[in-house]
């Protein structure tokens, strides 16, 4: 049988470097919000956990609507959407002034989250076209990169005085610049995976 070639587009190229992007949000964020929760707004680890479980009981109803979705909308749209509701939960989480503040707004942090840990997977599956398995890799990939970038973020940024607001609004605008790169590469360098 012949070969299939691997092939990326360059829409689909620009779209994962946005996917890696809006995943060094997600990094950030889960380095940052507990320290956050625990050392800026003086709650407990007894509170970290009902923080844990209100997202998660948010986000998981939103996992199989996200999913219902895509039978409508375009997979780089919910991605897009999400990241930028993920980016104005990160500034609001900035400013939060107390623990009730930050479940709160695990109101908005819910879809989003349910979008950017689910939509994604199949996004980079699909990116490279007859090779299923490179495209696989491409998700750890993403995770590692997105993982050593927001390391290296984190490190710079509490090197002299921890300042976990400014690393949530930073946050914050990494995704949402995740956001307008997948636009960009959808819109305007027209092309479309799924």
């Amino acid at each position: 049988a012949p070969q299939v070639k691997a092939r990326i587009e360059p829409a689909v190229l620009a779209g994962i470097v946005g996917v890696v992007v809006i995943f060094t949000a997600i990094y950030l964020n889960n380095v940052t919000a507990p320290l956050l929760i625990t050392n800026s707004l003086g709650g407990s680890f007894a509170d970290l956990g009902i923080w844990a479980g209100v997202a998660a009981a948010v986000e998981l109803p939103f996992m199989v609507l996200w999913g219902y979705s895509l039978k409508w909308v375009q997979k780089h749209t919910v991605i897009v959407g999400a990241a930028l509701l993920y980016g104005v939960y990160m500034v609001l989480l900035s400013r939060a002034g107390s623990v009730t503040d930050v479940l709160w707004l695990q109101a908005i942090n819910g879809p989003a989250t349910a979008a950017l840990m689910s939509i994604p997977i199949s996004y980079l599956q699909e990116a490279i076209r007859g090779r299923v398995g490179l495209s696989t890799s491409l998700l750890d990939v993403s995770f590692v990169v997105s993982g050593l970038a927001g390391a290296a973020i984190f490190g710079t940024v509490t090197a002299a005085v921890p300042d976990y607001p400014t690393l949530l609004v930073i946050a914050g605008s990494l995704a949402g610049a995740g956001a307008v790169i997948m636009f960009v590469a959808h819109r305007v360098l027209r092309s479309t995976p799924g």
